[in-house]
Order: C-alpha cells, then structure tokens, then sequence
C-alpha cells in the first residue's frame, strides 16, 4: 500500500507505508468414519479461525477528499461446523453431499460490536451423484448447490455511503458428461444452471444463467 492513484471523479488514493500485514489464527477438530466395508463414510469438523489487523483499503477523508488504506481494531471471527458424507450405492453409482454452517462476523463501523460479514452465509449445502458406466466408457455427473442468504453492503448514489442489504438464497443445478471415444479421445458435455435460477454473489452484479457447453478433448498416447 506504499502507492497511489487518482480519478477524475474519485478520490486520491494516498499510500501508507505503515500498514501491517493481516494475520490469523485458527484451529479444527474433526472425525471420519467408514462404515459398511467402507461403502459409506462420514465426517464432521468444527473450525474455529480470527483475523487481525484486517486492512481497509479505501478509507476516505471527508475533509480532504483523500483515501488511503488502513489496519481495522477489533477481530473478524469465523467458526462452523462441516458435515461430510459419501456412499457407494453400487458399482456404478456415487452419492456425495457435504453442509456447512458459519458463523462470520466482523467488528462494526464504529468497533464497539460484532456484525455480520458480507458475503459469508450462515448456511450452505452441496450434493453430486455420479454415474460410471460398467465399461467405464461414459460417466455422468449431478450436483446441486444450495446458498443461503447473507449480507452485503451497497453504495448507492447519491452519497455512496455503505448500507447493509440481504442477498437472496439460491439453489444451483448442474450436469455433466463425459463418453471416450477411444482411449485419446473423449467428448464432453455440461450444462450448468439448469434451473436458470437468478442470483447475486456480490451486490448489483448479476450472475450467468441457464449455460450449455460441448467439447472434446485428446490426449496423446504416452
């Protein structure tokens, strides 16, 4: 941050040199067991992280019209837990799912508590089932992921000070294929966002819909 930069319509971003590198700590726990001559196995881990001296890098004087980047006081902090499972149903079938739940919050604007932080749900789900076929020729893959709403801060005009808005949950559904035509050859198939479910990741920026892709790929012989 020993730089600047300036816009015509923005702020003069002024470089401190004194700005410290952001640094964390954090542990996990976790267990894994296999069951049923390994056919199923589950697991679970409980995280547990915090984040000091974090860096704001546009803070801006109102008087001088000037920004520049500072270390935050306080401590973000994130702990959850991750439940993890995956199973053989048969020869050619696989099923994993996996859930996560977090709790994110940083220090508010005025470093007196603790708030949520932007763009972190609370909760998220993930599951794929996969499909080999018995010549293992062709496989097929399924997966769903489901996000769960949390917050982000806008800055609208006219004064672009931040305010906290709710992102939508979303669930996205994907597919995909692959069959080897000989053993350099393969053609590939996907289609993501099969639903055409509409979402944000990040405030005022709208994500892809409903996408299709095809492909081949060759590899040469060794």
């Amino acid at each position: 941050f020993g730089f600047s930069f300036g816009g015509l319509f923005s702020p003069t971003f002024i470089g401190n040199a004194g700005v410290k590198p952001e640094t964390s700590r954090g542990w996990e726990v976790g267990i894994t067991q296999a069951l049923f001559a390994d056919r199923l196995v589950l697991g679970a881990t409980w995280f547990n992280e915090r984040l000091e001296d974090e860096i704001n890098g546009f803070v801006v004087d109102p008087v001088t019209f000037t920004a520049t980047a500072v270390n935050l006081d306080g401590r973000s902090r994130r702990e959850g837990l991750e439940l993890t499972s995956s199973a053989v149903l048969t020869p050619q079938i696989e099923v994993r799912a996996n859930y996560t739940y977090l709790d994110a919050t940083q220090p508010n604007a005025r470093r007196t508590g603790q708030v949520d932080e932007i763009r972190r749900p609370r909760h998220q789900f993930a599951a794929s089932a996969n499909w080999v076929s018995a010549a293992q020729r062709a496989t097929l893959d399924l997966h769903l992921t489901h996000t769960g709403e949390r917050e982000d801060d806008s800055f609208l005009p006219p004064f672009f000070a931040p305010a906290r808005v709710t992102l939508d949950a979303y669930t996205l559904l994907g597919l995909s294929g692959r069959y080897r035509v000989n053993p350099q050859l393969s053609l590939l198939a996907r289609v993501e966002n099969v639903i055409d479910d509409e979402y944000q990741d990040v405030f005022g920026f709208e994500t892809e819909g409903l996408a299709a892709y095809v492909g081949m790929r060759f590899e040469t012989p060794r």
